[in-house]
């Protein structure tokens, strides 16, 4: 999975060093749960953060000096991994157009029909969607909104668009506690398999796996929440695909 990186948003800055630090972790958070339940995922941008004044007086290296009180160091990993070392990307003529300011990168993301990770340095920003103008030619400009997220919420919100799969235990499937298949893998482990999973028919509702010789089953309950159990039982046509793809390891 990849987003865009939402480089109009630096165009304008956060309030004061306060601002900075909460909306960063408020970002970082929805970014770090992306990458739990999608181990490729990535954010694009042709231009790395480097010395940006990102608030009067506040400049971007400067957040890799806050105490550990105020920052963390899983939070400063992080924005050196999301906003330091970007996948590049190359970008076309399409521009998106907000407030008099054009990006590419936006306008790649809308032609892609994609979506934004935007810094909340804006409160149109810190929404859902971001209006804004498209063109393709530079001439004719056509009214356009863009899919966006900037915190945990919009994940939720674009769930469809993102195709992420979110596992959450079912306790009919609790190993030596349920009546159903149990489930032996601990949350993370079987959210790590389900990343992998592959369709066992036609739809997204049933996804298979196997990992470390034992067949697995997850099915959707609820949008895309699945949970899971072993199914060692499942048909030999089920079987033989996941012969043909990697093994999980």
């Amino acid at each position: 999975m990849e987003i865009i990186f939402n480089d109009i948003a630096i165009h304008y800055q956060f309030k004061d060093r306060h601002d900075v630090i909460e909306k960063m972790k408020i970002g970082i958070e929805a970014l770090l749960y992306l990458r739990k339940h999608d181990a490729s995922f990535k954010i694009c941008s042709g231009e790395k953060l480097t010395g940006l004044e990102i608030a009067p007086g506040y400049y971007f290296p400067q957040i890799f000096n806050e105490s550990h009180h105020a920052l963390n160091q899983n939070y400063k990993t992080a924005i050196k991994t999301f906003f330091v070392n970007f996948n590049g990307i190359t970008c076309e003529g399409d521009k998106f157009i907000f407030e008099g300011i054009e990006s590419v990168q936006c306008g790649l993301a809308y032609k892609k029909n994609g979506m934004v990770f935007s810094l909340g340095t804006n409160d149109s920003f810190i929404k859902e969607k971001i209006p804004g103008k498209y063109t393709s030619d530079g001439i004719t400009c056509e009214t356009v909104e863009i899919d966006n997220i900037s915190e945990k919420k919009h994940i939720d919100i674009h769930w469809i668009k993102l195709g992420t799969k979110i596992y959450e235990a079912n306790p009919k499937h609790k190993a030596n506690y349920g009546w159903e298949s149990p489930m032996d893998l601990n949350d993370n482990e079987a959210q790590y398999v389900l990343g992998r999973a592959v369709i066992a028919g036609d739809e997204e509702k049933h996804l298979i796996a196997k990992y470390q010789n034992i067949y697995y089953s997850f099915r959707c309950h609820w949008k895309n929440y699945y949970h899971g159990y072993q199914d060692n039982s499942m048909p030999e046509d089920m079987k033989r695909r996941l012969t043909n793809i990697p093994p999980i390891t």
